[in-house]
């Protein structure tokens, strides 16, 4: 989806890891946690980025295990961007852009039969079938360049390489099966060695490997939970000792894991400052430029850390174990998945800040679902939503609804009468009403049980609108379900028809 934005934004990154981190303070009841799910795909990337001209460039090595009960003869990928065909060689492609200069299967090239190339999917047809539980080994170069006009501070890279598509029930789920919007690739694990200028910062999923040769040595964690403190990158002081990284040739390599990750995005931008709080074993980081630092610093990550923990009594533990968070110009980017969630934010508005923030949050507890397009996931995105309205009443009471009203507005301005009334009002009011009736008759407490069950239980499994909607018919009291709980005022007075 193509979003146009015209002030500040929020690139917020996440990895998804179930592994507890210590920050030397109480741990939470770690009885929710189920042991690390190993994703079918597996990615090793090395490459370098080049922010100054908006490239990334690399080699990918992509392991694929067909968890499906079904033999396949293809395996299909997708990028964001068009990828350019390497025989194709008069075709002219306006960045952004992904040029597969070659592409190996088990150490073979493919052959012209073997390879085929439709617009931003990659499908190949495998010389031998993929029986349940083989794998499937590919090497393939590229190079990607990214829309110049990206953003003037920084360079998202998004849908900037090949991943593998998610396959669900028989069929792929890909730009070109029909989808316009809602094309979802396979959890993985990565492993990247990224090098980058040294005058660039790169805001990353997952965890840096080699953060004491970017950072120095870490103070101890703070025994307060919410503990914020502010980490000047080129100019560190612990207890009196300064740490300026030093970097030889001006450049600089990120060794970066992350699991369980739905997308690899990265945001690279020029001298930025870091906040860090730690809720639980999640640690919450947050890069900004100097210039933001009176309407940022320690803000941001606090607000962050005050939804996180609200959330987790309703939902559960968060599934991840990192959240960063970064401010951008970016008015076009493709954005759907965990890793990149782009939200609004202006310091003239901060109630439309804390409203697109706990809108973007929201939907970290649950995986992305698998349809043609996000108008046709009404259940998914209606709980998610409902999960936001609930955490705004938690946050700020009856007055908290006015962020909702500003942060909606967005949606009206889009496609006021067909859309809304056709796509959005499903999701926007028809599923909260219908969770807030459940809640009104079997209680706060076991709806949310329910909930929280449902997000722990699929929080690394990508599910169809109608898994969720069994899962939602097979709730208690939904038939006699009435419109009457604590967030239900907003419901009858939010979006009036015009």
């Amino acid at each position: 989806m193509l979003i146009s934005l015209v002030t500040f934004a929020l690139v917020i990154l996440l990895t998804a890891t179930t592994t507890a981190q210590t920050h030397g303070h109480q741990h939470p009841d770690m009885s929710t946690f189920k042991p690390r799910r190993v994703p079918p795909v597996q990615v090793r990337f090395r490459g370098e980025l080049k922010p100054d001209s908006s490239l990334a460039r690399g080699l990918m090595e992509i392991e694929f295990t067909n968890r499906s009960s079904d033999t396949l003869a293809d395996i299909r990928m997708f990028t964001g961007i068009p990828i350019v065909d390497p025989r194709d060689s008069t075709t002219m492609v306006e960045p952004p852009f992904v040029h597969l200069d070659s592409m190996l299967y088990r150490g073979v090239p493919l052959s012209e039969n073997e390879l085929a190339i439709d617009g931003q999917t990659i499908t190949v047809t495998l010389p031998q079938p993929l029986e349940p539980g083989e794998r499937a080994f590919f090497i393939m170069t590229f190079e990607s360049q990214m829309d110049s006009d990206n953003g003037r501070d920084g360079v998202a890279y998004a849908g900037w390489y090949p991943r593998v598509a998610a396959y669900h029930e028989g069929r792929w789920y890909t730009p070109t099966s029909g989808m316009t919007d809602r094309a979802v690739p396979s959890f993985a694990d990565f492993t990247v060695s990224v090098g980058v200028d040294s005058a660039w910062h790169l805001v990353h999923p997952g965890e840096l490997v080699n953060h004491k040769e970017h950072y120095g040595l870490l103070p101890p964690a703070h025994d307060d939970s919410i503990y914020v403190d502010i980490v000047h990158q080129h100019q560190q002081s612990y207890a009196g000792m300064k740490y300026t990284p030093v970097f030889e040739h001006g450049k600089k390599t990120y060794f970066i894991r992350s699991h369980n990750t739905i997308d690899f995005n990265v945001f690279a931008q020029k001298g930025l400052l870091r906040d860090r709080a730690y809720v639980d074993s999640l640690t919450i980081e947050v890069c900004y430029p100097p210039e933001l630092a009176d309407v940022w610093a320690g803000v941001v990550a606090k607000d962050a850390a005050r939804m996180v923990r609200r959330l987790q009594t309703r939902l559960g533990m968060f599934p991840l174990k990192h959240l960063r968070i970064a401010p951008s110009r970016i008015y076009r980017v493709q954005v759907f998945s965990r890793n990149l969630l782009l939200t609004l934010y202006d310091p003239m508005e901060p109630s439309l800040y804390l409203a697109t923030l706990a809108h973007n949050l929201t939907p970290c507890w649950f995986s992305p679902g698998l349809s043609d397009s996000a108008d046709q996931l009404p259940y998914q995105r209606g709980l998610e939503y409902y999960t936001t309205l609930n955490l705004i009443y938690d946050i700020s009471g009856r007055e908290g609804f006015s962020m909702i009203e500003g942060h909606e507005s967005m949606w009206k301005s889009f496609d006021r009468n067909e859309r809304i009334t056709k796509h959005v009002e499903p999701w926007l009011r028809t599923v909260p009403r219908m969770l807030c009736g459940v809640e009104a008759q079997v209680g706060d407490s076991v709806l949310w049980d329910a909930i929280g069950s449902w997000s722990q239980d699929h929080r690394f499994e990508l599910r169809t609108n109608e898994d969720l909607r069994a899962w939602l018919d097979s709730l208690p009291q939904l038939e006699t379900a009435t419109d009457s709980c604590a967030v239900s005022p907003v419901l009858h007075t939010l979006w009036e028809e015009r």
